[in-house]
């Protein structure tokens, strides 16, 4: 039995990248012929008959089994199945469906997903089912549709393919129709959000270093800050992706302005130590200069003292002549004054200029 499927999607509800889905809802369509269900030859006039889905008991219809290989969740809403005079049988049920999308962020903001919805029937080979799409294809969307607010939708297709398992140990094959959802990013709010963050704080942090470095409130304010920013873009961007063992191109350039900001930081910390080592080296050169002039100081005083010494020493003693009288010291020799230019010491008459001046 050739079964043709198709999906009109409405709108595409939800991409969720962390848990690596993608929401959709829309219309399941299918459509076969079955010759036991031709109503031209018994009821004459009757064109085509509707009945609702799910069909009741005591409407038995046969219905291939056809599922969603990829689906995460499945809700399934109004639908009808209409059988055609001829035999041919026209289902379209609403449908609100998860599925699962690998992805690869690599290239983030900048990437581009391909999710593909996969469906076939669970229990018949294609021997028996060949499942297959419309003639209009295996998609169809609203013409004006773009797709969500963070993604855009690039373009949708279909194929056939037909997939063999090897459980009993015999290839068995099944054919399945293929529907590829391509989305591209829409990379605006990240670039104004964080790229362009990004570079305003690492400018705040970069002025930093001409501030005086005597300064530490502002200088250790003015490099943290933009360090937590950092941390805080890095953190939500990351929350929002699913555990990774590889660098994305947004989360590299945040690696990046991190260590630009922490270098900030560093570099106030190495000038803070230069700066200790510099004040000591300092300290250490007034001791020496203070302990210099000391030295010297006293060097230039006992060099003083020496020469009055010196100089105490090579003067002669002055005979004084104010006084009218010498008095001599009991038992020893006389001396008298004679005028105010000599005296007359023990019988010896001695001139100013003779004794020195």
């Amino acid at each position: 039995v050739q079964v043709k499927v198709m999906l009109y999607i409405t709108s595409i509800v939800r991409v969720d990248q962390k848990e690596q889905q993608l929401a959709v809802e829309g219309y399941y369509r299918t459509q076969w012929t079955d010759p036991r269900l031709a109503l031209a030859s018994r009821f004459e006039g009757c064109e085509s008959l509707t009945l609702q889905q799910p069909l009741p008991a005591s409407h038995p219809v046969w219905v291939p089994d056809i599922y969603f290989d990829n689906s995460v969740s499945e809700w399934y809403g109004a639908g009808s199945l209409t059988i055609y005079a001829d035999g041919l049988i026209f289902t379209s049920q609403r449908f609100y469906h998860q599925f699962g999308c690998l992805m690869s962020f690599s290239r983030l903001p900048f990437d581009q997903q391909t999710c593909t919805i996969k469906m076939g029937s669970y229990s018949w080979d294609v021997s028996n089912i060949n499942a297959t799409v419309f003639d209009g294809g295996g998609v169809d969307l609203p013409e004006d549709y773009k797709g969500t607010t963070e993604f855009r939708l690039s373009g949708a297709s279909s194929e056939v393919e037909t997939l063999y398992f090897h459980a009993t140990g015999v290839p068995v094959g099944y054919s399945y129709v293929l529907v590829h959802l391509a989305l591209a990013r829409l990379s605006d709010s990240h670039m104004t959000f964080v790229f362009v963050t990004c570079i305003l704080f690492a400018f705040a942090s970069f002025s930093g270093l001409f501030i005086n470095r005597a300064v530490a409130p502002a200088r250790v304010a003015i490099a943290v800050i933009p360090v937590l920013i950092m941390l805080n873009l890095e953190n939500n961007v990351i929350s929002n992706l699913p555990p990774l063992n590889y660098m994305t191109w947004l989360t590299s350039y945040l690696l990046c302005m991190k260590f630009f900001c922490l270098s900030a930081v560093f570099e106030y910390g190495l000038v803070s130590y230069l700066l200790q080592v510099e004040t000591a080296q300092e300290r250490k050169f007034l001791a020496f200069k203070h302990l210099a002039a000391t030295v010297r100081k006293k060097e230039q005083e006992r060099e003083a003292a020496a020469k009055a010494s010196m100089m105490s020493e090579d003067i002669p003693q002055i005979v004084p002549f104010a006084s009218p009288q010498i008095k001599p010291s009991r038992g020893g020799p006389t001396a008298t004054v004679v005028d105010s230019s000599s005296v007359e010491f023990d019988g010896i008459t001695v001139t100013k200029e003779e004794a020195g001046g």
